[in-house]
């Protein structure tokens, strides 16, 4: 039995150093990573035989690492942690060691392939030393508090349960923005070879919508939560062969500032692939009873105007025409109601809901129903006590320790998510897909919104929560200036209403007129009064917004 053992780890060291050589990475990467993990695996030996009296040796191994070095080093640990026999004279030593062996488990971080094939092919070969239960691959997102109370408000209220599907909502929008871009050198390498499909499309967004859609669990074993999330992502995979790439995708990259002070994706970096998107918005739809016919309308982008990362639930219009209905913008007065989950910058969920306006007459208006309470006194309890808030991350490192598997992504789920975007990705890196562009610091391009009005999504009445700059002097995110669908909606919209005002710089002489920050609007910052002339002529802003 000895011999048989010896001669298997020959047969493992062997094939470990013929896949280094063999491998389409660099050699001397490789051999710098085998020597790296022989050398920390020493050092948690040397730690663990000091720290003899502890219960196990669990060990966790996180991987931030590109695609091609996944399998290399998961199959050294595996050498060197896992195969490497300890042989004891004394049996005593021996039973001790057993009872202290523990769980070593890899956390795999995105990406994980870059289509379904390179998916598949890391899959099969990480199966053969790695259990499934021992891998983890993590999608923050899922770790975020309000996508984990997702969960719970769906399927423990009875107010959600039965307007969550076709019959009741009119559009989903799953929407990621950042202010920023790939200027950075490291983060813009990495981008470059991604695009935004495969680096938030594919990952964050999908699970997202896995969540949102999902029927209900068996049970809330991991098992049964990832099942009826593969469920989802399959049946949108399905759709596939319904979908039209180029009437429901719009792909652009984010070009120079109108102010100039930022570059666009091509100039800041020349040798980078004009097939690169920087933005997309996609229209999919899934074929199952539930969801039929409703548009699930994605948004991802950098360079834009405003950090945001959320979901918008859109209900459908109240029949009946009681309060009265502008026929071109087919709004009611308040429009349609919101439930609203929001990710970045601040986690917090409300529900848009039409209101009486206080005072005399009967005017429906929007107001927002707080369904985040609880979170923000208990943040405000940490932040009196200083105790640090817990983070998605915090939270997916003590799921790994804990063995719990629901919030990770298995890999029948990452295959068929990336069957979704697969024809996304074909089509934009054969040029099938024409790429468009848009400033730096705007809300995208306008063929975004044209495409979004086209799957039935109404521009939002706002509310103090969702904090949208409708005017900003210095990113040009004013919709009624950048295209004139909305001008055109504000113009049959009458009494139009405000909910805040402009944060207002005071770094600037007054004569020069007051620069409005793109942090957004915070109601009392500044009245109308204290605004220079040029604000003062500038034309009726609408009381509806794009997100």
């Amino acid at each position: 039995e000895e011999e048989e053992e010896e001669g298997e780890e020959e047969e493992e060291e062997s094939e470990l150093e013929s896949s280094m050589h063999n491998n389409e990475v660099n050699e001397e990467t490789m051999k710098l990573n085998y020597r790296s993990i022989h050398s920390i695996t020493k050092r948690i030996e040397m730690w663990e035989k000091e720290n003899e009296d502890a219960p196990a040796s669990n060990r966790m191994w996180y991987f931030c690492l590109h695609s091609d070095f996944i399998v290399d080093c998961a199959n050294q640990i595996h050498y060197f942690t896992r195969t490497r026999k300890v042989h004891f004279t004394d049996h005593s030593q021996a039973e001790i060691k057993m009872k202290k062996k523990g769980w070593t488990r890899l956390v795999l971080e995105k990406p994980f392939g870059r289509d379904r094939k390179t998916c598949e092919k890391l899959n099969i070969k990480l199966s053969k030393r790695w259990p499934e239960s021992d891998l983890f691959r993590m999608d923050r997102y899922l770790g975020k508090e309000v996508i984990e109370n997702l969960l719970v408000m769906r399927f423990a209220n009875r107010l959600l349960s039965p307007i969550w599907n076709r019959d009741n909502v009119a559009n989903v929008q799953i929407i990621f923005k950042e202010p920023y871009g790939a200027e950075d050198q490291q983060r813009g390498d990495y981008f470059d070879k991604n695009g935004i499909v495969r680096d938030v499309m594919q990952n964050h967004l999908l699970q997202i919508l896995a969540v949102l859609a999902m029927d209900a669990p068996v049970s809330l074993d991991p098992e049964d939560i990832r099942d009826a999330k593969l469920k989802v992502l399959r049946q949108l995979a399905m759709s596939n062969d319904k979908f039209d790439v180029l009437k429901n995708t719009v792909v652009a990259q984010y070009s120079t500032s109108k102010n100039g002070k930022h570059l666009g994706y091509m100039d800041e970096r020349p040798e980078n692939s004009k097939t690169t998107p920087t933005f997309i918005m996609a229209v999919l739809k899934l074929a199952n009873d539930r969801w039929d016919g409703v548009p699930f309308i994605f948004k991802a982008g950098k360079g834009m105007n405003e950090k945001r990362s959320e979901i918008r639930v859109q209900l459908k219009e109240s029949p009946g025409d009681v309060f009265g209905r502008d026929d071109e913008s087919r709004l009611h007065a308040a429009g349609p109601n919101e439930f609203v989950l929001r990710m970045q910058p601040k986690e917090e969920m409300y529900m848009k809901v039409t209101i009486k306006e206080p005072g005399l007459g009967v005017k429906p208006t929007a107001s927002e129903m707080e369904l985040s309470s609880r979170w923000k006194m208990e943040q405000a309890r940490k932040d009196a006590c200083g105790e640090a808030p817990r983070r998605a991350y915090d939270r997916l490192i003590l799921d790994v320790i804990n063995g719990n598997q629901s919030h990770f992504v298995r890999n029948d789920e990452l295959e068929a998510a990336w069957a979704v975007c697969d024809p996304l990705v074909s089509a934009i890196d054969s040029g099938y897909l024409p790429m468009t562009t848009y400033s730096y610091g705007s809300r995208g391009p306008k063929e975004a919104d044209e495409l979004r009005t086209r799957a039935g999504h109404l521009p939002s009445h706002l509310v103090e929560k969702d904090s949208v700059p409708l005017l900003n002097a210095e990113y040009d995110t004013l919709p009624g200036e950048e295209d004139g669908m909305t001008e055109s909606l504000a113009s049959k919209l009458s009494n139009a209403v405000y909910v805040s005002e402009p944060v207002v710089k005071k770094n600037k002489p007054v004569n020069e007129g007051y620069s409005l920050s793109p942090r957004g609007y915070r109601s009392g910052d500044a009245s109308p009064q204290q605004r220079s002339p040029r604000h003062s002529q500038t034309k009726s802003r609408p009381s509806t917004q794009w997100i």
